[in-house]
């Protein structure tokens, strides 16, 4: 027993620190190494050494090395690594409340998200320090939308469809759920691709460049011109290794995110627009729906509130998000009418 203690204390040792007393914080992503993502993860890493003299690094793990983000999040309360950039998967389970972010029709837009991500920065901030994490700042997966093998007209020919879930992801399939699908097959990502080539589903959601770089849009042909839900990300830091570095130092980090935080945003977003315009390049269709279907999808989103509220998700933080957008709203509203 003592030898396992020693062992590990020695790990967390060598773990934290390099040759010249240098500390290197160890982060891991299950972004490519070639992805918007990793480059912008070596800026930051770049601009945090030459900010602390090399006396703070950085060092990523990128494209799953560590495994998927539960198994990074298991390293991290292992002292394996000190963080991650996660996305919503890692970031609900640390704090399920995140996943207030995806309710299925929250934001209508682009300048939504961005005001909802700065305005709360300090209670999402506190939502993770109290699950031993210090958040560094957010980035992004993007909004989401459906896509479809075949072609889909009406409410029913919607609900019908075979339609792939992300094991692990409660508030996605409560959507999928308060939308009325009755044929939901759950799916880890690595097996969609061969779901959808072989029939075993017909419908999947996700962002528009993961739907191309996962290649899952040559299987498809139609797809939603509108989007129903959001994944956001965040690059997140153990409170015991944050602890460990002076203020100097733990104000570098966080400026130094800072810096690239809304210029990655820019291009996350630039590449989900380019990875949508290749798809209907490539031959998928927008879908036409009839019966007012969108209008229909909308109320039973907004029912899915009211049921994860108070359940999968606090009725505090349900309150506060619907309170924030409502502000937005109505101030853009009234913008919008004194402009006219």
């Amino acid at each position: 027993m003592i030898g396992k203690i020693i062992k590990v204390l020695l790990t967390n040792l060598f773990l934290f620190s390099t040759p010249g007393f240098a500390i290197t914080l160890k982060l891991a992503a299950i972004s490519p190494e070639d992805s918007s993502w990793a480059d912008y993860g070596k800026r930051f890493a770049q601009c945090v050494a030459e900010e602390t003299s090399d006396k703070l690094r950085i060092q990523w793990f990128l494209g799953g090395t560590m495994g998927d983000e539960p198994a990074e999040l298991k390293k991290v309360r292992l002292r394996q690594l000190h963080g991650a950039a996660f996305t919503l998967v890692g970031l609900g389970l640390i704090t399920p409340d995140i996943r207030v972010l995806e309710l299925p029709f929250l934001f209508q837009n682009e300048k939504e998200v961005d005001y909802l991500l700065e305005s709360m920065q300090e209670e999402f901030s506190e939502m993770f320090r109290q699950k031993g994490f210090e958040l560094l700042g957010f980035l992004e997966v993007g909004l989401v939308r459906f896509y479809f093998t075949r072609k889909i007209e009406t409410l029913q020919d919607f609900l019908n469809t075979r339609m792939f879930y992300w094991t692990g992801d409660p508030i996605g399939l409560e959507a999928l759920k308060g939308f009325g699908f009755t044929n939901i097959v759950p799916l880890q990502l690595p097996d969609v691709y061969t779901a959808l080539s072989t029939g075993m589903v017909e419908g999947v959601y996700g962002t528009d460049y993961a739907v191309v770089g996962l290649q899952w849009f040559t299987q498809l042909k139609y797809i939603t011109p509108w989007f129903f839900s959001y994944t956001p990300a965040a690059v997140l830091v153990s409170t015991w290794a944050y602890n460990k570095l002076d203020p100097k130092q733990q104000k570098v980090l966080k400026e130094c995110w800072k810096k690239f935080e809304k210029p990655l945003m820019k291009i996350i977003r630039r590449d989900n627009r380019t990875a949508y315009q290749e798809m209907l390049n490539r031959g998928l269709k927008p879908l036409e729906l009839k019966e007012n279907v969108y209008n229909q999808l909308l109320a039973r989103g907004k029912e899915v509130w009211k049921k994860v509220s108070g359940s999968l998700l606090s009725s505090k933080i349900v309150t506060m998000v619907k309170e924030k957008l409502s502000r937005i709203r109505k101030s853009n509203a009234h913008y919008n009418s004194s402009a006219q």
